[in-house]
């Protein structure tokens, strides 16, 4: 899938209480190209897989590595050079 050189994303270390970190650069998301090729659907079960891959493997490692129960993320959206004009084209179709 092309979704993620499209869509730069993932996780990246951990916070200072040891909770994965997950981030979405949206402001160099390819947005127009996204929605050419790939359908909704394809799109939604890759972010399914994402979190459960979260629940599957971030979560014990990050609880293994600081030594309490991690079942959180953080989440960072990176909106920089972020345009609703390309948000907006898409969603009129």
């Amino acid at each position: 899938m092309q979704f993620k050189a499209l869509f730069p994303h993932g996780f990246h270390g951990v916070g200072k209480e040891g909770n994965p970190i997950y981030i979405e650069r949206i402001g160099r998301a390819k947005i127009n190209e996204m929605y050419d090729m790939e359908t909704m659907d394809r799109m939604l079960r890759y972010y399914t897989r994402t979190y459960e891959s979260a629940m599957v493997e971030k979560y014990p490692a990050a609880s293994k590595a600081a030594g309490k129960r991690i079942h959180q993320y953080i989440t960072i959206f990176d909106c920089e050079g972020m345009s609703m004009k390309i948000l907006q084209s898409r969603v009129k179709e």
